[in-house]
């Protein structure tokens, strides 16, 4: 049994799950092509492989032997495993390349970093078990107004929720801010959105489903109202972001969504 439980915490772990995750400036070219530059999420892992990008690129980099490695990226931001060969690679500084290929990762300052990380929200992230890569996080800025979506997990950004005792769900480091709805429009189903706590009416609430406690639902306390990404239903060829609905808890099935909190 206990196989059984670290192996399907295997599946649902995010692509960026991996320890001692931190803020970086990276570089990702691939073909001759810069795709990423800037601040990314460096994960690192044992012998000095790596993982390294951000909500819409990321590659890995496995070190063989002491400057020697093997690559993979995703390719698309659609992508959420690192399925695309990038081939063998070699060590340049703190880049690792190959013709039109530059894999790169600096140190951010000291004091930048830990305040970086300090501001990081630290609960727990939500993933749809269908899609256990990807994960639902804030547009932008943790700030009133901001749409909930469903990206490429993001680990040092979407540890975003708390689950309490009881099952209610709140904004981690962020007492003043609560999950709402956007209103529907005639063509529109209504979307999560964060507002302010004292304009959110109902609460959510996690409620288990299947034989693990972290396999559930979210639903709204008093109206049989649901969390879902219709999205995967309508269109799943479409890149990410995706928005995250809010349907009847009894919808049809294909429209329900069941869920996966992890904090790694």
């Amino acid at each position: 049994m206990r196989f059984l439980i670290l192996a399907l915490w295997a599946v649902l772990l995010p692509s960026f799950a991996l320890a001692d995750t931190r803020p970086v400036n990276c570089e990702i070219t691939v073909g001759g092509v810069r795709h990423v530059t800037g601040r990314c999420y460096f994960s690192p892992r044992s012998g000095g492989s790596f993982q390294v990008g951000n909500d819409s690129y990321f590659a890995d980099v496995s070190v063989n032997t002491p400057g020697q490695a093997d690559g993979h990226w995703n390719a698309d931001p659609l992508s959420t495993h690192a399925q695309a060969p990038l081939g063998a690679l070699r060590q340049e500084g703190a880049c690792w390349v190959a013709p039109g290929t530059r894999i790169c990762a600096w140190a951010l300052p000291a004091a930048e970093t830990q305040a970086a990380l300090a501001a990081q929200p630290d609960g727990v992230m939500l993933s749809p078990i269908s899609a256990s890569s990807a994960c639902i996080g804030a547009a932008g800025p943790l700030m009133a107004g901001q749409p909930l979506e469903l990206h490429n997990c993001r680990l040092g950004q979407d540890r975003l929720f708390d689950i309490m005792p009881g099952g209610r769900i709140t904004v981690n480091k962020h007492p003043d801010l609560c999950i709402g709805l956007e209103a529907p429009g005639m063509m529109k189903p209504a979307e999560l959105v964060l507002q302010p706590c004292d304009e959110v009416t109902a609460d959510w609430y996690w409620v288990q489903q299947g034989q693990f406690a972290f396999e559930g639902m979210v639903r709204r306390g008093g109206d049989g109202t649901c969390w879902t990404i219709l999205q995967e239903t309508r269109d799943p060829s479409m890149s990410f972001p995706w928005p995250v609905n809010a349907v009847p808890c009894d919808a049809q099935a294909e429209q329900t969504a069941h869920f996966a909190y992890s904090r790694d």
